[in-house]
């Protein structure tokens, strides 16, 4: 059989290659899901970091521990979306590039609100925290008279 053209050659026909296998069990289509799962709890954090926020300095804790919770899972769910779509080459697009592309995008949103709100609550503390002084302003000072370190000890008040 001809290769199908006119050019007279005898080469044979290469046979269709038949359209490669979308295994949906293979980890990519799982990683996509997963970060649009990561994107869902990262909402229910900031969720509870807010409401830990409203109650006063009692929530302050757990509210940044909340807060810096929901960065660590948006962090997961945002590399997830990365190995989806570094996949979709080998997988083809359906079901990777959907779901990679908005897991991506929705975990970079929250990473990016999560850093800000960390920097900006940081700052917020140091205004809020008075000035300690630094090593040397201690060593500097001179003592006062009845500072500890001139007061005897009772062994030599004795003698």
């Amino acid at each position: 059989m001809a290769c199908g053209s006119s050019c007279g050659c005898n080469k044979p026909e290469e046979p269709e290659q038949p359209p490669r296998p979308k295994d949906a069990s293979a980890f990519p289509f799982h990683s996509a899901t997963y970060s649009l799962i990561a994107a869902c709890v990262v909402i229910g954090l900031l969720r509870v970091s807010a409401s830990q926020f409203r109650q006063g300095e009692d929530g302050q804790f757990l509210g940044t521990l909340a807060e810096a919770g929901g960065g660590m899972v948006a962090l997961v769910g945002a590399i997830f979306a990365i190995i989806a779509i570094a996949h979709i080459n080998k997988l083809g697009p359906d079901g990777l590039l959907g779901k990679g592309a908005l897991g991506l995008m929705l975990n970079g949103g929250f990473l990016l609100i999560i850093a800000t709100n960390l920097i900006a609550g940081r700052e917020r503390a140091r205004e809020l925290t008075p000035a300690l002084p630094s090593a040397s302003q201690i060593r500097s000072e001179p003592e006062a008279p009845g500072s500890s370190s001139s007061r005897q000890s009772p062994s030599q008040e004795t003698q």
